[in-house]
């Protein structure tokens, strides 16, 4: 096997598109475990750190499993993820991330907006909740993974308060653009504290019923990531 020769933060995007590849032409099938880190590393000419991030990308996408002491096992394809379904362009590469950034402000900015006139208090708890468990983890130095799992969360529950299906349904499909972004946010500056103050501040607004503000505070939010990402654009 072999990679075309890549920055470092993309490579893993390769590696997850060939295993994606391999997963769907039934090399590896639903069930089955896939060869450990070192095994892949030499296969594919990189390091075990690079597999580590390319399997947990699929993991995100609902594609593997990751059992703790065990390895990582193909789950059986699931429609509400976008492994099967969805354009594989973000691992490709061939998208600028100035692009993928700036379609998650447009549509997260108006998820946000609905959900803050649409939202129950079960809504509201389920954020606040969040929020809080991404303040503990974070005042303990939180791992990368555990925040981008929150703050996929996050993004989640806000699609969940707009009381939407259809909307719903995309962010659940956008799972891998949340995980492509919210790594890429790790390139600026200040996060992840920065992104937790800026969930909280989209709680309050959330929690005040305050659409103008909510769309404007996630737009910001999102966009944020983009300004560093000049180079890309």
């Amino acid at each position: 096997m072999s990679v075309t020769k890549q920055r470092n933060k993309s490579r893993y995007k390769a590696i997850a598109s060939q295993l994606l590849q391999m997963i769907n032409d039934h090399v590896y099938s639903p069930g089955s475990r896939l060869p450990a880190e070192r095994v892949l590393a030499k296969e594919f000419g990189v390091s075990r750190s690079t597999i580590r991030e390319a399997i947990h990308c699929l993991e995100s996408m609902g594609c593997v499993e990751i059992r703790v002491g065990s390895g990582s096992y193909v789950k059986t394809p699931d429609r509400r993820h976008i492994a099967q379904d969805a354009p594989r362009d973000l691992l490709r590469g061939d998208l600028r991330n100035c692009d993928v950034i700036e379609a998650r402000a447009i549509l997260d900015a108006e998820i946000g907006a609905l959900a803050a006139t649409r939202r129950t208090e079960e809504h509201l708890a389920a954020l606040e909740e969040n929020v809080l468990a991404m303040g503990r983890e974070y005042s303990q130095a939180m791992g990368m993974e555990e925040y981008i799992r929150l703050d996929t969360e996050f993004h989640l529950l806000l699609a969940k308060a707009s009381q939407n299906a259809a909307l719903e349904y995309i962010a659940e499909l956008c799972r891998q653009m949340y995980d492509y972004t919210i790594r890429l946010s790790f390139t600026v500056q200040g996060m992840p504290g920065t992104g937790y103050r800026q969930h909280w501040e989209i709680l309050q607004a959330i929690r005040q019923r305050n659409s103008q503000q909510a769309r404007e505070l996630i737009r910001q939010h999102i966009l944020h990531t983009l300004y560093r990402q000049e180079d890309n654009c």
